[in-house]
């Protein structure tokens, strides 16, 4: 934007008919002060406080005093900057306004979340069974006495992508030995299409088998939209945690409260 500002000034000054003459001199003022194109390109946009393409007759006049004829003919750009305290309160207000934004983002979302989960916290988990990636079969039910936790992902999805990348150090490896069950079950796609992912993540060290949902039906019974969403289930059948979308500490998050569950 270094150049934008001027650029812009000088269009202006073109289409309204300002400019009069090839030789006509721009003159830039900021603060009252004579500046150089160089300095005026230099300037934050962001602590500019007012852009004026001219001045008055009496502030010509008030200029022809001060800096000497010169200022007869020329096409002052006249640029006030904020003061030290003029941007500090600017910028005050931008981030309150971002926050503010931000605030109203996550509401939205949170909102949508809300109304697309059919199961929650409290709830006895539906129960299922899964086809994984390796030929066997899983039924939920059966899992009753040890924490499961249901992580509903596909391959076309960034989020889940860097879950992934997560769970091995945050929960496969601690709970590994424990009365724990990872099942990740990814969300209406094809075996072929979930086996090159999973064969992609092994090149690189990760692996955990994961389950097959291709008509969706398992994850119907969940929730309608997002992903990934995770279920945690106690060793009763009961959801007792969930989250949506992907966060380091959502996941350290689920990671503590299995810790929790196993009395770790």
């Amino acid at each position: 934007m270094r150049n934008t500002f001027i650029i812009f000034a000088v269009l202006i000054l073109s289409i309204t008919g300002f400019c009069q003459t090839k030789d006509s001199q721009f003159i830039y003022l900021v603060n009252g002060q004579e500046e150089t194109e160089a300095y005026v390109n230099s300037i934050d946009p962001y602590k500019i406080k007012s852009f004026d393409k001219g001045v008055s007759d009496e502030e010509r006049a008030e200029l022809v005093k001060k800096f000497g004829e010169r200022m007869e003919e020329a096409f002052i750009i006249n640029i006030t900057l904020l003061s030290d305290r003029e941007l500090q309160e600017k910028v005050k207000l931008t981030r309150e306004e971002d926050q503010k934004k931000k605030q109203e983002e996550e509401n939205k979302y949170r909102k949508r979340v809300e109304s697309t989960t059919l199961i929650f916290a409290g709830d006895k988990a539906p129960d299922f069974t899964v086809e994984m990636l390796d030929g066997q079969e899983i039924q939920l039910s059966e899992l009753k006495g040890k924490v499961v936790l249901i992580n509903f992902w596909a391959t076309w999805c960034g989020p889940c992508l860097k879950e992934f990348n997560e769970i091995p150090s945050v929960i496969q490896e601690p709970f590994q030995d424990e009365e724990f069950v990872l099942l990740p079950i990814s969300r209406g796609e094809k075996k072929e299409v979930v086996q090159k992912t999973m064969d992609r993540f092994a090149e690189r060290g990760i692996e955990f088998n994961v389950g097959l949902d291709s008509d969706k039906s398992i994850y119907s019974k969940y929730a309608t939209e997002t992903i990934p969403r995770n279920f945690l289930i106690d060793q009763n059948g009961q959801v007792v945690y969930i989250s949506d979308g992907y966060s380091e500490e959502k996941l350290e998050e689920i990671a503590r409260r299995i810790a929790e569950l196993l009395g770790e």
